[in-house]
């Protein structure tokens, strides 16, 4: 659970070999397979009951103790000689380095809002316990997995310890799983200001990889436009990306970031008679159905405009 420059759930899997000894023949083999399965299901039965709740005891003491800054305490949980390594590969081993190492995390870093959560616990002996789970952060009030963990815990007289641990990155199968907090974003909005109205439609495209956003924008003028903005996510940056389109030709993109209720959208775009903008839009979000937007550090060709009034958008009830 802890790296270089994040806390992370450090893990190092316990290799299990059995090595079973070639026979004259195929009968030999199968026998002895026969045997070491019968050996396995009755140790499975001699596990004590209540053993399964003590392992999942242990690992919600562990996210308490880390979630409270306690290297003393998250050390008492593992092994004279456990070892750990986190998904960058570093290892640590004994319960006084492992101590160490928390306690530098916490002075540098602080303490984290991540826990354990167990998918699977199953004992490979009546002392040997295997833990399969996900490593998951708290992020302003949502609860996202970080990292795959494997751990083996070993049962003693202080009762159950964690003895070895592994674990891997989670790779994300589908860009919705870095776009998901916008599905609040996901449906069809408007806004309306002295001088227009504005429709918005926003919607994932099948693969959901992307999301959809279309503005058409009414002026009390007469004037009509349709305008167009992609959101995706950028994998080398690590964050949000758009790239927006609008009817007179021009055309830009943008890098979001999130903090508290509010969106940050730093865009740039070229124009159609070649200048160009920068702004940074600001979306906060007032509740399930409304939000406000604004646009503040305007500038045309590097000189300084006004920042463009608050503008107050509603969902579309349907």
């Amino acid at each position: 659970m802890v790296a270089s420059n994040q806390v992370k759930f450090a893990v190092l899997a316990l290799s299990l070999g059995i090595a079973f000894s070639s026979g004259s023949s195929q009968a030999v083999q199968a026998k002895s397979a026969k045997k070491a399965a019968a050996a396995a299901a009755k140790s499975a039965k001699a596990v004590p009951q209540g053993d399964e709740q003590a392992v999942r005891a242990a690992l919600a003491d562990f996210s308490k103790l880390l979630d409270a800054g306690d290297a003393a305490g998250l050390s008492a949980l593992w092994t004279e000689d456990g070892e750990y390594t986190d998904e960058d590969g570093n290892q640590t081993k004994g319960r006084k380095e492992i101590q160490q190492r928390f306690s530098m995390i916490f002075s540098q870093e602080g303490k984290p809002k991540v826990k354990l959560v167990p998918d699977s616990v199953s004992f490979l002996a009546p002392t040997v316990a295997m833990v399969e789970g996900s490593v998951q952060r708290n992020q302003e009030g949502q609860t996202r997995p970080e990292s795959h963990f494997s751990l083996v815990m070993v049962k003693g007289d202080s009762g159950w310890l964690m003895s070895r641990a592994s674990e891997r990155q989670i790779v994300a199968t589908s860009n919705y799983d870095n776009l998901r907090h916008f599905d609040w974003l996901i449906g069809d909005w408007d806004a309306q200001s002295s001088s227009a109205t504005v429709h918005m439609k926003a919607e994932w495209v099948p693969s959901k990889n992307f999301i959809l956003c279309k503005y058409e924008t009414k002026k009390a003028d007469g004037g009509h436009a349709i305008d167009m903005q992609i959101i995706g996510w950028d994998p080398v940056l690590d964050q949000p990306r758009s790239w927006h389109f609008d009817s007179s030709g021009g055309f830009g993109q943008g890098l979001w970031s999130n903090a508290n209720n509010q969106w940050v959208c730093d865009a740039t775009a070229v124009e159609r008679d070649a200048s160009t903008t920068k702004s940074r839009n600001i979306i906060t979000v007032t509740g399930p159905n409304a939000f406000t937007w604004s646009s503040t550090n305007r500038s045309v060709d590097g000189m300084a405009v006004g920042d463009a009034p608050s503008l107050q958008v509603q969902r579309v009830v349907k």
